[in-house]
């Protein structure tokens, strides 16, 4: 029974699809297509070079949007990737910088964080360890208003909702 579970386990391995379903970490194409000529960290990117205008990323050097500079071939994404990359670049900038202002003191990065510290119980946030539910404790914790500490929690669940690498 070993053998056949670990010949499955290395046949899924090798299945097409396994390779790419990683690739779907925001923060791995991130990482992978952008970190070696931008910063090495998307909140970094998004918050020293990006701004929102009318729901679109631009390029706060250039007023270039982003989307259809990825488009045209930047970063060698396939469409899939772009979305995802997209999608995560705008929640970053909409987050505003709150978890670099306010937590990065005492914690990780917020990926790094959430997805070594906190799970979802039962459809709950939670912490991994001590079980306390993360929005309540958020409410008094790091000196967040309550309006903040709302924006903590969406931040941090964020991070569970996209597969990691």
């Amino acid at each position: 029974m070993k053998r056949l579970t670990a010949f499955l386990f290395l046949i899924a391995l090798a299945a097409p699809g396994a390779a790419s379903a990683q690739e779907t970490d925001p923060h791995a194409i991130y990482e992978q297509s952008c970190a070696r000529c931008h910063e090495a960290h998307a909140g970094d990117f998004v918050h020293n070079r990006l701004e929102l205008k009318a729901d679109r990323l631009v390029s706060t050097s250039s007023g270039k949007d982003i989307e259809v500079f990825l488009s045209g071939g930047h970063g060698r994404l396939e469409p899939a990737e772009r979305q995802i990359l997209l999608d995560q670049l705008i929640a970053i900038r909409q987050s505003g910088q709150l978890f670099h202002d306010k937590c990065l003191t005492c914690h990780d990065r917020a990926v790094e964080f959430a997805r070594s510290r906190l799970i979802v119980k039962d459809g709950v946030l939670v912490g991994r360890y001590s079980g306390k539910n993360t929005g309540q404790f958020l409410q008094g914790h790091g000196r967040l208003t309550p309006d903040e500490a709302d924006r903590m929690f969406d931040v941090l669940k964020r991070q569970l909702q996209v597969p990691a690498n």
